[in-house]
């Protein structure tokens, strides 16, 4: 109780006193962090109202390094179920958002406005479209580069600081290894007739398919899971479909 009503007037205290607020800023951060690290959810809320008014009266005054850093601890929240305490995590972006700018706020939404789960994609998507409406032509400048993105990732982790990246370099393996694995499939095919190819599919597609254990892409999304079925998934998932179905099917 007596936390909450320290977040409460700290909340009530840096809405009144506007700009007066930046020279405490400093002092005020370690207490924000340590709440906004809190398991009980109610003091993440609490010091998310407070981020926000500090955010919001910081704007064009500096204090730019204090404002990433309780954005930081807070932005983590925006996965979080409970209705209040996704519109605080809103309000303390849309204060910081006043004092760093859209552009660099951008940064944060990217990586979940295309991600597999359609909960996840909402709130960031929700997120983004503040921005928009705040200021679109803000954003311009900092919207990621479309030759890079067509660029091999290959070339990318070759000629980038991402070739240290584990993930990078895992990505870029699965991918050579399920090209090797789909280059000697088709040699197979070519050499055999369609009968070799069916009585090879439950002796050898397992085990090709976990030859190779892929992990998490930096995205989130696994890739290799969805090219080749048999990874991570349990066999009793799939239809045991007959000969005839088989030879149908090829």
């Amino acid at each position: 109780n007596v936390q909450n009503g320290v977040l409460k007037s700290l909340s009530f205290l840096f809405e009144y006193v506007a700009e007066l607020g930046c020279d405490y800023v400093y002092a005020i951060t370690p207490l924000l962090v340590d709440a906004l690290t809190d398991r009980d959810e109610y003091h993440r809320q609490a010091a998310c109202e407070v981020v926000r008014h500090i955010a919001l009266n910081v704007a064009g005054l500096g204090r730019k390094d204090a404002v990433v850093h309780l954005l930081n601890h807070a932005f983590p929240n925006i996965l979080e179920g409970a209705p209040h305490m996704v519109q605080a995590m809103l309000n303390a972006v849309q204060g910081c958002r006043a004092a760093l700018g859209n552009g660099f706020l951008l940064s944060y939404f990217l990586p979940g406005l295309f991600h597999p789960a359609q909960r996840v994609r909402s709130i960031y998507w929700q997120s983004f479209n503040h921005s928009l409406i705040d200021g679109t032509d803000d954003l311009v400048p900092f919207y990621p580069r479309m030759d890079v993105l067509d660029t091999p990732l290959e070339e990318v982790a070759s000629r980038s600081t991402l070739a240290a990246l584990p993930q990078v370099e895992a990505t870029v393996k699965g991918r050579a290894h399920v090209a090797r694995v789909g280059a000697k499939r088709q040699r197979q095919r070519e050499a055999a007739g369609k009968g070799s190819v069916v009585d090879r599919m439950f002796r050898e597609g397992e085990a090709e398919a976990r030859e190779y254990v892929f992990g998490d892409t930096v995205s989130g999304i696994d890739w290799y899971e969805d090219i080749v079925p048999t990874t991570r998934k349990p066999k009793h998932r799939y239809r045991h479909y007959g000969r005839p179905e088989l030879d149908m099917m090829l």
